[in-house]
């Protein structure tokens, strides 16, 4: 009969389509599922990724930064270099900075306060602070020497500061904690290591 037929015919139609609706459903949520799977996997992967770069980065930079201390060290250690010696100091640290790219400062500083360094930015600089407190730029020369003194600040201290003594009363190097640098605007880590 034909009602019969065209009613078993909606039925099977609308069977049909609410079968496929829950089926597209389904899918749609396993595909939403995966979806949310795969970008937290990928979220963890690239973390991994920068986790790794990061600490090859850092252990890189530290390596490097103890052996410019090292070998600093042992030049006064061997008396190849006087600690108030900024010209010969100046053209160890131009070098060091040329070989040594990450190495964003230099310095050897004496027990009074009194230090000499270089910048090693943009812009490289070598500074001279007095026991006194004041600070000195000079401009790098090509050749790694020291231009004319500039005075650049009065009354400071070095004394205070971690980078300056930790090392000195731990009495073994020491890594400061990091700090913001105002130089390069980033982030740094000083280590400092004392010698005797």
């Amino acid at each position: 009969n034909k009602s019969t037929a065209k009613s078993l015919s909606s039925y099977l139609y609308l069977l049909i389509a609410s079968s496929l609706l829950v089926i597209m459903a389904v899918s749609t949520s396993i595909f939403i599922y995966f979806g949310e799977t795969s970008i937290h996997r990928l979220g963890w992967q690239l973390q991994e990724q920068v986790l790794q770069q990061v600490q090859r980065q850092l252990r890189d930079y530290t390596y490097t930064a103890s052996r410019i201390n090292e070998s600093n060290q042992l030049l006064l250690k061997q008396g190849l270099i006087d600690s108030g010696d900024k010209q010969t100091w100046a053209k160890q640290f131009s070098l060091q900075a040329r070989q040594f790219h990450s190495i964003s400062y230099i310095t050897v500083a004496k027990a009074d306060g009194s230090w000499f360094g270089l910048r090693n930015t943009d812009r490289p600089l070598y500074q001279y602070m007095t026991s006194e407190g004041d600070l000195y730029n000079h401009e790098v020369l090509p050749e790694g020497e020291m231009g004319e003194a500039v005075l650049h600040s009065q009354g400071g201290s070095s004394k205070d500061k971690e980078w300056f003594n930790s090392s000195q009363l731990a009495g073994r190097p020491v890594w400061s904690s990091i700090y913001h640098w105002d130089y390069g605007n980033q982030l740094a880590m000083s280590l400092g290591q004392p010698v005797y």
